[in-house]
């Protein structure tokens, strides 16, 4: 009777960490489908719909037309979106549909790797961990943008079929043995970050584990667990390995990606330790805030996480004897994941972020689950299932907070942008132009029907003060034909922020073109790319003291003395024709140089009117030039010559 009572509070114990686990991402799932348009989106989310949709259209999972951030995509979300775009035409659809299949993914490979463990009723308990959003920035890169969770997939697959090799014989473990192998390969050729968050742990682990069996049993054994173990991770680490050269030495000089190749390593920094360790505590929620009693709970759950942490890691070490060969390998692993992480970014001048070790931290939940399960064969389940109770009931408070925190102070109440650029898209925008932080989630909310190019200074890409040219295509999360292929036909967009039109060079052109304007964004519409560029390729001298050597403005003239000459603006001639026209007095003594890349490109011009009053240039371009500058000479020994207009105007038809 006993022994049927354990076993309905555990089937009572999985169902209901189940359906907590799914009714959290439900809730997940409709916070993001709801505010979508309300600034939820950013342009690292979008861009992955972008490639994906690319991806869909040519048939292929990875493609040379694109500028990848700091991995290669080869086992990433486009495997879900890619397919998506196939089924459904809609973006948001997509966003949704592909956003819950990745969270289920992950719920689903923590799931078989519990029951690989052979503690399958905690599986629900362990996803609770990971689908409940305990920091913003958990709930940013792994709630709604998914990135980590590939990372998150692998290491739990990977971990499967380490354990199921260790139990299996015959061909079947041959199998389980080259999937092993061909996860790693494929884990490696994306980048160096699963190797430092899994192979790297995992060769640590074995090595370290298969000496401790050693050494308790005072002889080397060629036929136990520990010694399969180390004979599956060496597999899978060198086929990581191998996957990791292809990356660096072909796959590097074929796809457009920045490799891990400029981290260096330095001398021990404790200040680095304290940040890596930091952030392992922010990202299951702590924040050390203590006048917000939201936050103030969210301390203490993190506080109870790490405690929990650390019990269940020394628990599965010291009594490694008692306990089950899994979880003693487990906590070696994790341990092994966290003090190699942590020593990396302490050695290393890399750019540390809280949320690269969010593969890491999540193994944390991994631990807990198998500390609970283990003690409770030992002690009553009664204590066992309070403890987990307290724990989930804490997560749950903590990550709802997390969702109100992240509403209150990230999102607004207003459709951002939604309205705007589905209205373009109506009328008959098909391309636009903004910098990144704004253009791949313009063409996500415009249903893909506008295409856009993200342009901006590669040293200062949000700097428009920086930026001459619209097409200084950003290397960066876009279509590598943008760099040459111009939009063909249709109307074209402009999409700046205030503070950034204010800045922004063409801002007097622009004016007369704007189809919408408030407190937040300008954006400027044109019937063609080759109207936008008569309006933006063109610049009138403002005569406001700026590009002046040798003279003086006054009342709307610039006075050039003898020898005095005007220069600038360094904007971008684009491909086409200029022509210049200088309008004043003593005009005859006038000189004109029209050059580009800061004076090393001197342009040969036609002459076509040099009076008294008047001299009018005109010169053809055959490629974008940038830094572009006309310099007005006074060649006169004696006499002064005055300017009352100076304008560049661009003229497509050469």
């Amino acid at each position: 009777m006993e022994l049927n009572k354990d076993k309905n509070t555990d089937r009572l114990f999985f169902f209901v960490s189940l359906i907590i686990a799914l009714s959290i991402e439900a809730f997940s799932i409709l916070f993001i489908r709801n505010n979508l348009f309300n600034g939820l989106l950013d342009s690292d989310m979008s861009s992955e719909l972008v490639l994906a949709k690319l991806l869909a259209e040519e048939g292929k999972l990875i493609t040379t037309d694109w500028y990848y951030s700091t991995e290669l995509r080869v086992l990433h979300v486009q495997l879900v979106f890619t397919p998506l775009f196939l089924i459904f035409k809609s973006w948001h659809t997509v966003r949704v549909a592909g956003t819950l299949i990745l969270h289920l993914l992950m719920m689903a490979s923590v799931c078989f790797l519990c029951k690989t463990l052979r503690a399958g009723k905690w599986g629900p308990f362990v996803s609770i961990g990971l689908v409940a959003p305990l920091s913003i920035v958990y709930l940013e890169f792994v709630t709604k943008y998914t990135v980590y969770i590939p990372y998150i997939v692998i290491t739990f697959l990977a971990l499967s079929l380490e354990f199921l090799f260790i139990r299996t014989r015959g061909f079947r473990s041959y199998i389980i043995a080259v999937l092993a192998g061909v996860l790693g390969l494929f884990a490696g050729m994306g980048g160096a970050r699963q190797l430092l968050v899994l192979y790297l742990p995992l060769s640590l682990c074995c090595v370290l584990t298969y000496i401790t069996d050693w050494v308790s049993q005072r002889k080397i054994s060629f036929k136990n667990d520990y010694f399969r173990f180390f004979l599956v991770t060496f597999i899978s680490s060198a086929c990581s390995g191998a996957g990791y050269l292809i990356n660096t030495k072909y796959l590097v000089n074929k796809y457009s990606f920045v490799p891990w190749d400029k981290v260096s390593f330095c001398g021990f920094d404790f200040s680095r330790l304290k940040m890596t360790l930091k952030g392992f505590m922010e990202t299951v929620g702590y924040s050390g805030v203590t006048n917000d009693p939201y936050l103030v709970f969210s301390n203490v759950v993190s506080m109870l996480i790490a405690v929990l942490t650390i019990i269940a890691l020394i628990y599965g070490m010291i009594r490694f004897k008692k306990v089950s060969e899994e979880y003693f390998m487990v906590s070696v692993f994790v341990l092994s994941a966290i003090v190699i992480y942590t020593l990396f970014y302490s050695f290393t001048d890399m750019t540390f972020s809280s949320r690269y070790n969010i593969p890491v931290s999540v193994l944390a939940f991994l631990a807990i689950g198998l500390f609970l399960s283990s003690i409770g064969q030992d002690y009553p389940k009664a204590i066992v299932y309070a403890v987990s109770s307290v724990l989930v009931t804490g997560m749950i408070i903590s990550s709802m907070f997390m969702f109100r925190a992240y509403k209150k102070y990230y999102l607004t109440e207003d459709t951002v942008l939604a309205d705007e650029v589905n209205s373009l898209a109506d009328e008959g925008y098909r391309y636009g132009y903004s910098v990144f932080w704004r253009a791949n989630v313009v063409q996500e909310l415009s249903d893909g029907r506008i295409e856009m190019y993200c342009f901006g200074d590669f040293q200062n890409p949000m700097e428009m003060s920086y930026l001459t040219s619209i097409n200084q295509t950003y290397h960066w999360l876009q279509l590598i034909s943008h760099d040459n292929q111009r939009p063909s036909e249709g109307k074209v967009c402009i999409i700046l922020s205030t503070d950034e039109y204010n800045c922004c060079l063409w801002k007097d052109a622009m004016a007369d073109y704007l189809v919408y304007s408030d407190d937040q964004y300008k954006i400027a519409g044109f019937d063609s790319y080759q109207d936008m560029l008569t309006v933006i390729g063109s610049y009138t001298y403002a005569f406001n003291g700026e590009y002046l050597n040798n003279g003086y403005d006054d009342s709307g003239v610039r006075v050039l003395y003898p020898s005095g000459f005007e220069f600038g603006p360094y904007i971008t001639f684009y491909e086409g024709a200029y022509e210049v026209t200088v309008r004043g007095d003593n005009i005859q003594y006038v000189s004109i140089d029209a050059t580009s890349f800061s004076g090393s490109n001197h342009f040969e011009y036609e002459v076509l009117s040099h009076t008294d009053n008047e001299m009018i240039i005109r010169f053809n371009t055959d490629c974008d030039h940038y830094e572009g500058e006309v310099a007005v000479y006074n060649t006169s020994d004696s006499e002064n010559v005055t300017l009352s207009l100076v304008s560049i105007d661009y003229a497509p038809q050469s």
